[in-house]
């Protein structure tokens, strides 16, 4: 199923304008979807919205086969690997993942099973029993990615999954992003790296000041406005203004 958001706004209680501005747009079944903009245009907190981390100020987010045939969005179908470290430093990968397997209600078995191949799928059954603290950048992020897969959800959503990574793991995460959409997943990701998400991505959405800007396959982005990549697209539409 797409998953729609309609007319979604929201604003923090300590902010004059909204940090999502009537938002509108459809995150389409079993593609690659690619969220762009600078820093503070909005990104993560309409994903928070997508999530139902926090409720919009205005507007819906349901799931349909078509625009006249809406359902809740089912949030034990979402996986969300996000941004900032969500693992205990503390606690081995493997205790990690069996706790987050528990708050997922997955059978023991289950749990172990998917640990064993997720581990193998990220090339992290060497160090199950290493603690998170010890990680690189790049095992920390596969490992991330690892606990948002582990109860098999349909919508998965990855915000900078790249980020401070060396370029072998980038690489190995691009190869799962692909196998995730080949195996029918819809995928949500964001990235700062736009040649890569030219590269990724069926479809994008450029936002920026809390408003969606554009929308479309990269190479229709690109031959609509005759610009000659993504990333200039980019900069046309948001400025070449550096951002805090």
């Amino acid at each position: 199923m797409d998953i729609i958001l309609d007319h979604v706004s929201f604003k923090y209680n300590n902010q004059q304008e909204e940090a999502v501005s009537d938002v509108s747009m459809i995150i389409l079944n079993g593609k690659i979807n690619g969220l762009l903009g600078p820093n503070g245009a909005g990104k993560s907190t309409l994903i928070h919205i997508i999530c139902s981390l926090i409720k919009p100020s205005t507007g819906k987010v349901y799931q349909s086969i078509n625009v006249s045939e809406p359902e809740d969005l089912n949030k034990n179908q979402i996986g969300f690997v996000p941004q900032q470290d969500g693992l205990f430093g503390d606690l081995t990968l493997s205790e990690n993942l069996k706790y987050y397997g528990g708050l997922y209600s997955l059978a023991k078995n289950t749990i172990k099973n998917r640990i064993e191949y997720y581990a193998e799928y990220l090339h992290l059954k060497d160090h199950l029993k290493k603690q998170i603290k010890h990680f690189s950048g790049g095992m920390n992020r596969r490992a991330n990615i690892i606990a948002g897969l582990l109860h098999d959800p349909e919508f998965i959503i990855l915000d900078e999954p790249t980020a401070g990574v060396d370029i072998q793991s980038r690489a190995l995460i691009h190869e799962v992003i692909k196998d995730l959409q080949f195996k029918g997943k819809t995928l949500l990701y964001t990235s700062h790296l736009l040649s890569e998400a030219e590269e990724l991505c069926d479809n994008i959405f450029i936002m920026d000041h809390g408003r969606m800007l554009c929308n479309g396959s990269p190479q229709s982005l690109i031959n609509d406005t005759q610009s000659s990549s993504i990333e200039k697209l980019f900069l046309s539409l948001t400025g070449s203004k550096v951002r805090d």
